[in-house]
């Protein structure tokens, strides 16, 4: 990947690096990072570890996922959004299944209420909808 680039590792000469505009904002980002570092200083324990140290492991990263999803509930779309563009593949699956979470269970007007989604199907197309699942007497 770095030979594509260009860039020799054992060079001692700088480099002129472009500046990339990052699409994301500075608090999704300060947490993206907080969240890497986490993961980074808590690694997963190997194969040959006892099920206790995984169990423990395992406490451990739910009991943290939950304060992260309290702490950004009210910018989880933006930091999905963020990990997906920063191709941060983990921590994007995490946060939607986190949402899918949150949706299990949901009628469609639970739905519409909890993410602020208007109704803007007429009554026909309701109509419509209702009847085209239903079975006909034959």
């Amino acid at each position: 990947m770095f030979l594509d680039l260009g860039i020799q590792l054992d060079s001692d000469e700088p480099m002129e690096i472009e500046r990339i505009a990052l699409q994301c904002t500075e608090q999704s980002l300060k947490k993206i990072i907080e969240i890497c570092e986490f993961y980074h200083n808590n690694p997963k324990p190997q194969d040959d570890e006892t099920d206790d140290a995984k169990a423990v492991y395992q406490q451990k990263i739910e009991a943290y996922l939950r304060q992260v999803h309290e702490d950004v509930k009210d910018y989880n779309w933006v930091m999905i959004l963020d990990t997906d563009y920063l191709e941060i593949k983990f921590l994007f699956d995490i946060l939607c299944c986190h949402v899918a979470e949150t949706m299990r269970g949901k009628t469609t007007e639970e739905l519409r209420e909890m993410y602020d989604i208007e109704n803007d199907f007429s009554q026909e197309d309701l109509e419509y909808i209702e009847n085209s699942g239903k079975f006909s007497d034959i």
